[in-house]
């Protein structure tokens, strides 16, 4: 239940099968920070229009034994109204969603990384959206209405997406795009 420990509580997981009595210590460590360091989360009222802000992740460590390596995502979605701006930290936001997972698709270079968990992530940031676009206008709308809007980029609330990785910017704004 509380995100800053996820990633750490996810390493751990993956060796739940055959724990090593280091991985003992990294869990006592662990429930040693979580008793020490203890979060509450208040929601407070946003006022609309809403924004959804969507910040993915993703790491990559290359493995001895295995040729792909071990690949990480991560994402945390934030309600903010549409009156604050995230860069200047000002407004009021909610943090309404977060996970630490394995990336789903095999992956050699953090490029890659970066963009695989860019898609994982708005796939789960569209279901959100559907669902906050149904609580703002209502459920009137047909499942074919619903995929119109959303081909066209009209659901509520409008998403940003943000990530960390300067490969991916640079190769977006390019201005000399060679495809082979």
């Amino acid at each position: 239940t509380q995100a800053d420990t996820a990633i750490y509580i996810q390493a751990l997981q993956r060796r739940g099968a055959k724990p090593r009595v280091i991985d003992c210590k990294r869990l006592k460590l662990v429930v040693k920070y979580l008793k020490r360091h203890r979060i509450s989360l208040f929601h407070g009222r946003i006022k609309s229009p809403w924004r959804l802000f969507e910040f993915s992740d993703s790491a990559l460590k290359a493995q001895n034994d295995d040729a792909s390596g071990l690949c990480i995502r991560g994402l945390a979605v934030l309600l903010t109204g549409d009156g604050g701006d995230i860069k200047e930290n000002t407004g009021d936001v909610n943090l309404i969603e977060y996970l630490v997972r394995k990336l789903k698709h095999v992956v050699r270079s953090t490029y890659a990384a970066e963009m695989n968990a860019l898609i994982d992530a708005v796939e789960n940031v569209i279901l959100l959206q559907l669902a906050l676009h149904q609580v703002v206008c209502g459920t009137d709308d047909s499942t074919e209405e619903l995929l119109r809007r959303l081909e066209m980029g009209q659901l509520q609330p409008p998403i940003d997406m943000v990530i960390d990785c300067n490969g991916v910017w640079s190769n977006i704004a390019t201005k000399d795009l060679n495809i082979p």
